[in-house]
């Protein structure tokens, strides 16, 4: 699982997520990310190109949730913080992943993301509130494309 410099450097480790939606290569990439082979500023970067795929993105959460603490106190110092944020909350699109995403920041609270949380349950919200709205549209366009 060796990746040059140059690799980190154009994103080439964040296209492997796309290209391998394995759960094992998922595990190995975020344990990966949280070791001393990938800097520290480099790894936030790293756990958003898991979220490519819905498995990803739930086990990225779960990561995130497991390792809080570790997390927050890695990453409070600057801009990473909200971009873990953002990177482990930002493509759900139901509302009990909204109340799920609300009630650990509740629990575990992080001042400076609280803007991005803000967002980030705002986007789940509208987005849950579209697929709701469209939900009948699209089902009906999937059988018809399904059928054709």
């Amino acid at each position: 699982m060796e990746q040059s410099t140059e690799q980190w450097e154009t994103g080439g480790y964040g296209k492997r997520w796309r290209r391998e939606d394995s759960t094992d290569h998922m595990s190995s990439s975020i344990g990966l990310a949280q070791s001393d082979e990938v800097c520290s500023q480099d790894s936030v970067f790293v756990l958003g190109g898991a979220c490519s795929s819905r498995r990803g993105q739930e086990m990225v959460r779960k990561f995130t949730r497991e390792n809080w603490s570790m997390l927050y106190e890695r990453y409070s110092g600057g801009f990473l913080l909200s971009r873990l944020v953002s990177v482990s909350t930002g493509k759900f699109s139901s509302e009990e992943k909204a109340f799920e995403v609300e009630a650990f920041f509740k629990s575990n609270a992080a001042p400076a993301a609280n803007r991005t949380i803000q967002q980030s349950l705002e986007n789940i919200r509208l987005r849950a509130a579209r697929l709701k709205r469209y939900s009948a549209e699209i089902e009906a366009w999937l059988k018809g494309k399904a059928q054709s």
